[in-house]
């Protein structure tokens, strides 16, 4: 949403004023979002000396967002044990 651009374009500016020493690499997950609030954060040190800016950008699906459901927010191993999710 065009809102969510600003927050990240707000959030970059904040990050590369704060911590002007640059990143040296950016994990994020494959959704879209993640990636284009990510892609901000990198582009807030596009002017910035070559040893400042990103060396590396990872995108992995193993960093995407979950959301179990009803047992969103309980302990595994209380899941696994029978204790939630069962009648």
């Amino acid at each position: 949403s065009p809102r969510g651009v600003l927050e990240a374009s707000q959030t970059a500016q904040q990050l590369s004023d704060t911590y002007p020493y640059g990143i040296d690499a950016c994990f994020t997950s494959i959704l879209q979002r993640a990636r284009l609030t990510a892609h901000e954060c990198v582009w807030a040190y596009g002017d910035m000396p070559t040893d400042v800016q990103v060396g590396r950008f990872v995108s992995d699906y193993r960093l995407n967002e979950r959301h179990y459901g009803a047992l969103q927010g309980f302990v595994k191993a209380d899941v696994e044990a029978g204790v939630y999710g069962h009648d």
